[in-house]
C-alpha cells in the first residue's frame, strides 16, 4: 500500500457561493490525487481494500460534481442577474434621455 496517498484533508467548496478560482484549485487537487491513488491500485491485494478506495474515490468525484453543477448555476445566475441590471439601466438611461430631448425641443 505504499503507492496509494494518506487520506485527503480537503473541504470542498460549497458551489453556491464558491470562486471560480478556488472550483478551479481544489478540482485540480482532486485529480491529482484521484490519479495518484490509481496508481497504486494494481498493487493492492486485498479486494476490499481496493473496493473501499474505488468507492471513496467515486463518493468524491460525485460529490465534488454535484458542487460543481450548483457553482455553474450560481454562475448562470450571476450573469442573469448582471444582464437584467445593464438592460434596466439602458432603459432608464434612455427613458432619461428620451425626456431629456423632450425638454429640448419645447
Amino acid at each position: 500500500m505504499d503507492h496509494i496517498p494518506g487520506p485527503l484533508a480537503i473541504h470542498l467548496p460549497d458551489g453556491r457561493v464558491a470562486s471560480e478560482t478556488e472550483m478551479r484549485e481544489v478540482g485540480s487537487l482532486l485529480q491529482l490525487y484521484v490519479r495518484s491513488t490509481e496508481q497504486g491500485l494494481p498493487d493492492i491485494a486485498d479486494s476490499a481494500e481496493h473496493d473501499r478506495i474505488i468507492d471513496f474515490l467515486r463518493l468524491l468525484a460525485k460529490r465534488f460534481n454535484d458542487e460543481l453543477r450548483l457553482f455553474r448555476a450560481a454562475e448562470e445566475e450571476r450573469r442573469h442577474q448582471r444582464e437584467m441590471l445593464l438592460a434596466l439601466r439602458l432603459a432608464q438611461w434612455s427613458s432619461t434621455d428620451s425626456s431629456a430631448r423632450t425638454a429640448i425641443r419645447h
